[in-house]
């Protein structure tokens, strides 16, 4: 079994054409985006997901998940320290790993470029980041946006990492919406729309089999990804 915790919404800014030009902008005069923080409205929205799992293990007999795995994006970190911490049992402490490739859609949008790695090293310290995790994000891009095919390769590369390495049967995801989308698709799940927020329990049956993955599986390039939308005639396709 699998939850997967959906992180809130990180700024008040309306989905408008206006983001054509501002969701390419590391920020303005008085705030910052790029790798934006949680405003107080999302740690409100992040209490949403700690009420959840509050009352399912104290009341329900939810069990606790055996593993935790989280997005390099601060606000997803965020999410889960606010979900988690101050709420397991000593059986099932709250130790996240932090992946790579668990992140939201790729690329053009700041918000989606990941801090340092020292950074997070420094600023959260009770997170364990994966093994070979670069110092600095060598998978945004400035100039290109990754498609929903290419990201669904890497939802895929990052599931057959942890069902290849972890034998726990309960996990916990904390990742965003496109992600979370991409994760649902790519294990056969109904499409789904969680409200910010949300927690979704999936059901995976692991098959493992010989060989290497058809198609030759996630290798990290860019094929497919699209350019920078037309600003000029207020139109984003990326949103």
């Amino acid at each position: 079994m699998t939850f997967v915790n959906y992180a809130p919404v990180f700024l008040g800014v309306p989905l408008t054409s206006s983001q054509c030009h501002y969701s390419l902008l590391p920020g303005n005069s008085t705030i910052s985006w790029t790798d934006a923080h949680l405003t107080p409205l999302g740690e409100s929205q992040a209490q949403v997901a700690h009420a959840f799992w509050s009352t399912s293990l104290l009341n329900q007999e939810v069990p606790a998940p055996q593993a935790y795995y989280v997005s390099p994006l601060t606000r997803a970190i965020q999410t889960a320290s606010i979900t988690f911490s101050s709420l397991l049992p000593p059986a099932h402490p709250f130790k996240a790993i932090i992946k790579e490739l668990a992140r939201e859609t790729i690329g053009i949008h700041t918000c989606d470029r990941r801090s340092n790695a020292s950074y997070i090293q420094s600023n959260f310290p009770s997170f364990t980041l994966e093994t070979n995790f670069s110092e600095s994000d060598v998978l945004w891009s400035a100039d290109l946006r990754e498609s929903n095919p290419a990201m669904d390769r890497r939802l895929t590369a990052f599931l057959d990492d942890v069902f290849t390495h972890d034998r726990s049967t309960i996990l916990s995801v904390t990742g965003h919406g496109g992600m979370i989308g991409s994760i649902l698709r790519v294990v056969g799940h109904r499409p789904f729309k969680l409200q910010t927020g949300g927690v979704i329990p999936v059901l995976v049956k692991v098959v493992k089999m010989p060989g290497p993955r058809p198609g030759g599986g996630y290798k990290g390039g860019r094929e497919g990804w699209s350019g920078k939308p037309d600003c000029a005639h207020g139109e984003n396709p990326h949103l």
